[in-house]
């Protein structure tokens, strides 16, 4: 999933306090854990389908003080060529940067709530208000009482994760 529409974000599924039925814990990724390289391979199309590596940095102004090396190595299966494999690997590397994940139990109204799809959660005591996640998983699960509710498991939204370059291959196969 990339970058959500305006009609989806305002159209979002919104949790606070009458759906959510548990705390909402936040975590952050630690220092140690932030990638700030990824290392990508790919099928390229100009090398007859062979596997290319290309390895993409976060900027040194963008990196936390005192965070360490850190690389992501990722395969992209489904990907042949150069430009997208770098966009790619600069969206892992940006969504690293955005590392807020909550986790919270509704009532059974987030059933509707798959994962991929972009959500609000309002909520006073973590200072959210209508702050946008993206859904990473829902499980469902049943309370003492017989009752079915929704576990779910969000991470920060935010437009910017999904920019990039257009840019076009220098040698492309088969011409210009």
């Amino acid at each position: 999933n990339g970058q959500a529409t305006q009609t989806v974000k305002d159209n979002a599924l919104v949790f606070n306090d009458d759906n959510i039925v548990s705390k909402v814990d936040v975590s952050t990724t630690e220092l140690y854990s932030l990638f700030n390289e990824v290392e990508a391979e790919y099928e390229d199309v100009n090398l007859l389908d062979q596997t290319n590596v290309i390895y993409v940095k976060t900027p040194a102004n963008q990196r936390k003080p005192g965070e360490p090396d850190n690389t992501l190595s990722v395969r992209y299966t489904m990907i042949n060529d150069l430009p997208r494999a770098r966009n790619l690997a600069n969206i892992e590397l940006r969504q690293s940067r955005f590392d807020k994940v909550v986790r919270f139990t509704s009532d059974y109204s987030g059933i509707e709530l798959l994962s991929g799809d972009i959500f609000k959660l309002s909520n006073p005591s973590t200072g959210f208000d209508n702050k946008l996640f993206r859904c990473l998983r829902t499980l469902e699960v049943e309370d003492e009482n017989g009752r079915l509710l929704v576990e779910v498991t969000g991470l920060e939204y935010d437009d910017t994760i999904y920019d990039h370059s257009t840019e076009r291959e220098t040698n492309p196969a088969g011409g210009s």
